[in-house]
């Protein structure tokens, strides 16, 4: 849908004139918009820096630099993406049977509300870990194009589901050569969709893309292979921890890091930054098709990773699952073509939260299942009434702990289920070195984040707010 209404285009002018960053407009009925929803892998928050096209929008969008995901591990996060809901409803616990893409329910997800509100929609990359086990002969509900990875995800030697338009023409096969790159084989899919949609431009689109970009082994493609680090692990005071007498018995049994495992992290930063700058080049594209094609001004752009990673911090080497602020803090930026005003929010924002705010976008009833809410009102300027606290919650597997906590204000308190908690003031204690779960001090600040806690870890829909 190419123009916007005449009221929203000269009220962006004067809020540009006057810096002012939000605007009202939950008054009245507006055009539904365009949606894309790009989502990065084990991105952590701080890890940004190799990306000038993303850095454009979030000059004229908005920078959540509070954004959490609830469960910190690639298919629980993404099914909550999906759903809106905390794992401990969905049920998708963890990334293997019988708890991955078997256990999800996929007959109401963002895929099935939008289209059924008109929405032309594709899913373009990643789906769920274990869909690889339909061998592409399952094509979830929700999707118009679905082209998701059969065999990997992974940067080269890889298959794609090709059902397109409502057609399965079956199988894509990718080998090793440069242009087999994952990243910028489904830039160039996630191009054509969108090309395709001018065929009939009064209908909405959502796309989905989620590229296997920056997921461990990190690999760029030629051009970008020497790229310089962004950030240095070896530098925060959480990197390889030297007392760890404090925390749980989990992280008490890692051994400090092997002069392998340093030699590798050493190198991480810049085989990360390479593969984020892939990323980001088919971001560009994506924003130069909606351009060529006269859409950008009616389309919304979210960006958010399923989870982070430990980069060596408490001894944790590239691997998530973990209750720390590195696995659990990631990057969201919302740009909307109708309003462009730079800010950023402070207040939590999750991963339960997009599939809300998506179909409040789209004018459409959010179900009570859902347990996030719609972050329009907090780009909208307001704040009040806003959540406080939020849940996270892991089932340990193949590699983390298992672990509920809660977030409330600058606490962080964490409850591994077998008398072993953690407890840090992320204001004071920013790498969180200093457990103060067994301070008396903190006597009353405990009972009152144990109590939430067990508020959240049972709640659904609204009473999760």
């Amino acid at each position: 849908m190419k123009k916007p209404c005449a009221l929203i285009l000269v009220l962006a002018i004067i809020l540009s004139a006057c810096n002012v960053t939000s605007i009202d407009l939950s008054t009245g009925p507006a055009p539904q918009p365009n949606i894309i929803l790009i989502l990065s892998d084990d991105q952590r928050a701080d890890d940004l820096g190799s990306m000038p096209n993303l850095a454009a929008l979030t000059a004229e969008g908005t920078n959540f630099t509070h954004a959490y995901v609830t469960t910190p591990l690639c298919c629980p996060s993404r099914s909550s993406i999906l759903t809106g809901e905390y794992a401990h409803n969905h049920g998708v616990l963890g990334n293997t049977a019988p708890y991955g893409f078997e256990a999800f329910p996929d007959s109401e997800t963002i895929g099935t509300w939008l289209q059924t509100a008109g929405y032309k929609t594709a899913l373009i990359g990643k789906y769920l870990n274990g869909y690889a086990n339909t061998k592409g002969k399952y094509v979830p509900p929700g999707w118009d194009t679905f082209m998701a990875f059969v065999k990997g995800p992974n940067y080269y030697e890889y298959t794609l589901k090709n059902f397109v338009d409502g057609v399965d023409e079956g199988i894509l096969k990718y080998g090793s050569e440069e242009a087999d790159y994952s990243t910028e084989v489904i830039a160039e899919d996630a191009m054509d969709f969108l090309n395709e949609t001018e065929s009939n431009d009064t209908q909405p689109f959502f796309l989905y893309f989620t590229p296997y970009a920056p997921h461990e082994p990190a690999t760029p493609s030629e051009k970008y292979k020497d790229m310089a680090a962004n950030i240095d692990p070896t530098t925060a005071p959480s990197y390889n921890e030297e007392d760890v007498s404090d925390k749980s018995t989990w992280v008490q049994s890692l051994p400090k890091l092997s002069a392998a495992e340093e030699e590798q992290l050493k190198n991480y930063g810049s085989l990360t930054a390479g593969a984020l700058k892939d990323l980001d080049d088919g971001i560009g594209k994506i924003i130069d098709t909606l351009k060529a094609n006269n859409e950008l001004d009616n389309t919304v752009i979210l960006y958010m990773s399923d989870n982070g990673l430990q980069w060596g911090e408490h001894r944790i080497a590239l691997s998530k699952n973990a209750p720390y602020e590195e696995s659990v803090h990631v990057p969201l930026i919302i740009y909307d073509g109708r309003i462009k005003a730079a800010g950023s929010i402070d207040e939590f924002a999750l991963n339960i939260d997009l599939a809300p705010t998506l179909l409040d976008w789209a004018g459409l009833t959010i179900p009570d299942t859902v347990d996030g809410k719609s972050l329009k009102p907090l780009l909208e300027g307001h704040t009040d009434e806003w959540r406080t606290s939020f849940l996270t919650e892991a089932w340990g597997s193949r590699e983390g702990a298992t672990f509920t906590g809660v977030h409330e204000g600058t606490w962080s308190y964490i409850d591994y289920g077998d008398g072993q908690t953690e407890l840090y003031d992320l204001e004071v204690d920013p790498y969180e070195l200093n457990n103060l779960a067994k301070d008396n001090k903190y006597a009353d600040v405990l009972k009152e984040l144990e109590a939430e806690l067990a508020r959240l870890k049972e709640c659904k829909g609204s009473a999760c707010t």
